[in-house]
């Protein structure tokens, strides 16, 4: 389901997706998904972000970064620009 989203949001134009969520196992299930659309098109590309309920900031971690709320993600995405 996730593919078919991504693969339609694709054919519209868009070449790179943010996603964010609470749950880790869904940020595995959006990755793979991605991941499958990446391998077919080089000029896709995702960032994942895991949101906790907290002011810790961000952090870097394996394929996903981890923030403490809507803002920190803001402030990364600005940065990374």
């Amino acid at each position: 389901m996730i593919i078919k989203y991504l693969q339609s949001k694709y054919d519209e134009g868009f070449r790179f997706v943010v996603y964010t969520d609470d749950k880790l196992k869904n940020l595995q299930a959006f990755s793979e998904a991605a991941e499958k659309l990446k391998e077919k098109y080089g000029d896709f590309s995702y960032r994942l972000y895991h949101i906790l309920n907290n002011n810790s900031g961000i952090k870097n971690k394996s394929n996903y970064f981890e923030t403490g709320n809507l803002f920190a993600i803001l402030k990364n995405e600005k940065k990374l620009i």
